[in-house]
């Protein structure tokens, strides 16, 4: 294992690290965790008692970055709560890929064909925000 300030000696994972997260070393891999814990709270392994709930512009700002992650080309404008990822050019992997971040930074767990019924990146926003209250009650 890497020590802090090293690199990661798994080529394969830090590749994916860099490529996708700019994490270069583990102890960027420690901050941006650590960042992830204290912006996003309705992590997982967080007491429930002490997190506010999340709230719906947090999670569109979520979905946005991660919809360019996936889609670097899209124009930033044309994410608008009315549109769906398939209207904006997400196939079904990029699509896939989008939730199952999105889920991982909001520490949810939750099957995905529960999302079946979303039509749009609002219904996401509504449906990932229900989901980090219910988290947190």
């Amino acid at each position: 294992m890497a020590g802090l300030g090293q690199p990661f000696l798994f080529s394969d994972v830090g590749a994916c690290l860099q490529a996708r997260f700019g994490i270069r070393s583990a102890s960027e891999l420690a901050a941006y965790v650590e960042s992830l814990d204290s912006i996003f709270n309705c992590a997982s392994h967080s007491s429930p008692a002490t997190q506010p709930t999340v709230t719906k512009d947090q999670i569109f700002e979520i979905i946005r970055r991660n919809l360019l992650e996936i889609l670097p080309d899209l124009d930033v404008a044309s994410i608008v709560p009315a549109r769906s990822m398939k209207e904006l050019g997400a196939n079904s992997v990029d699509r896939m890929d989008v939730l199952i971040q999105t889920k991982e930074e909001l520490g949810l767990k939750f099957p995905l064909h529960e999302l079946a019924s979303v039509e749009n990146l609002q219904g996401l926003v509504d449906f990932l925000h229900a989901k980090c209250a219910a988290q947190t009650a």
